[in-house]
């Protein structure tokens, strides 16, 4: 028997996220699939956070419990009609059954309010077969292998006519 989801709400990341998302960030498993594999440090981290929180052509939500417990993020950067996607779930919430129904609700989200993205883009670590299935489950289909900084990747695509809204 399949248990379902837990239930979640997507919010908006705000300053007061930044330590949760500097811990999942620094999270082995999310550093072992990750372009850029070394630890973060808080400086660094509080710098790019700021950044992405007022950058406009950053879509940053963060995954919540319904009574505000931290889950997870997902952040979409945003550039000539394409949005590059970036998912983490916290350890606790893994295997749960969030990553699929937040990512999907995501991709409404930046669909609806961003009426330019024409296409949601993610590069998945070749190792990476759970993101690999979660990419493929929420409507993605495989483009291309790529290199990025000497580290093999899928690149899996979503179109604005691929997906059902």
């Amino acid at each position: 028997m399949v248990k379902p989801p837990l239930p979640f709400r997507l919010t908006p990341a705000g300053e007061h996220h930044m330590e949760d998302v500097f811990h999942l960030s620094n999270d082995p498993v999310v550093r072992a699939v990750s372009i850029h594999r070394d630890r973060i440090s808080w400086e660094t981290h509080r710098q790019w956070f700021t950044k992405k929180l007022n950058d406009p052509n950053c879509a940053f939500y963060i995954i919540e419990t319904m009574d505000g417990n931290f889950m997870g993020q997902i952040r979409f950067d945003l550039s000539d009609g394409d949005a590059v996607v970036n998912i983490s779930i916290a350890e606790q919430f893994r295997s749960k059954g969030v990553a699929r129904p937040a990512l999907l609700k995501s991709i409404q989200l930046i669909f609806m309010d961003r009426s330019a993205i024409e296409k949601i883009i993610a590069f998945i670590r070749t190792d990476n077969l759970n993101s690999k299935n979660l990419f493929e489950k929420c409507g993605f289909s495989f483009e291309k292998h790529i290199d990025i900084e000497n580290s093999q990747y899928f690149k899996y695509v979503l179109t604005r006519d691929m997906n059902d809204l």
